[in-house]
């Protein structure tokens, strides 16, 4: 033994030593040693990359749970949190815990209910016939046009230009979403003439379709996420809308 570490060098032993423990840093982060749940963990300034892994999970039909360690924003105490994902961004994560919703976020925000410290995501499940409809750019006369007839749960992702006089109205539509909904699922351009909604629900585009109004605008290619989809809701939206393909989840 001691003539095989003799062949190597200082230099040699902390490169292995360096990769020893990104490997194990890497298993750590990402499973569980105690059970079958698959984890993930990041810091207080990866958000982005935990919103990028809750994407992914969530975008392949698994039902992603979420334990946040941080302080309430309101008293300054440390808490854990624990719920469901129900939505993300870079900066944001919306958890339902015990049939509230919890905003968490950074320090900066002062919409959030919860600073977090760490976030560590859960995959406890699967989505059944779970699809994404994808659809062919449209005419939206108004954001109600987005809003669809159908029995089951489901989330928008849209481009949409819109009239440049609704600038005005953008911050009040802010508002009124953290409000009522305690997130905001859009985004604008830097001229306000392109909103994009990022995975809205028919309560949200109800709320933007109040607000804004007529926008008179078009759309890109819109995403549909339906969960336990039937074969009756996919013929009726392949009857009404021009539809590109149909991904079912997980791919």
């Amino acid at each position: 033994m001691r003539k095989i570490l003799g062949k190597f060098t200082y230099l040699d032993l902390i490169i292995i030593i360096i990769i020893i423990s990104a490997v194990v840093l890497a298993f750590y982060k990402t499973s569980d040693s105690e059970s079958n749940i698959q984890k993930f963990t990041f810091d207080s300034l990866e958000m982005e990359k935990a919103n990028n892994k809750f994407q992914d999970l969530n975008g392949a039909g698994k039902i992603v749970y979420s334990r946040l360690t941080g302080y309430n924003s309101i008293n300054g105490k440390k808490e854990t949190v624990y719920g469901q994902v129900l939505w993300s961004n870079d900066k944001e994560m919306l958890l339902n815990v015990n049939g509230s919703r919890i905003l968490a976020s950074n320090y900066q925000n002062r919409y959030a209910d919860f600073y977090f410290e760490s976030i560590s995501l859960e995959v406890v499940g699967l989505e059944n016939n779970t699809v994404d409809v994808i659809l062919e750019p449209i005419n939206v006369t108004s954001v109600n046009d987005l809003i669809l007839n159908i029995p089951e749960e489901y989330q928008i992702y849209a481009p949409l230009s819109i009239n440049p006089q609704k600038e005005t109205l953008i911050q009040e539509l802010t508002n009124e979403l953290y409000i009522k909904e305690n997130y905001a699922p859009i985004t604008t351009s830097e001229n306000n003439e392109m909103l994009n909604i990022t995975w809205a629900n028919p309560d949200d585009l109800r709320i933007i379709d109040q607000v804004l109004g007529d926008v008179n605008g078009v759309s890109g290619y819109i995403t549909i996420r339906i969960f336990n989809v039937s074969n009756d809701t996919i013929e009726n939206l392949e009857n009404k809308y021009k539809i590109k393909k149909i991904v079912k989840l997980p791919i």
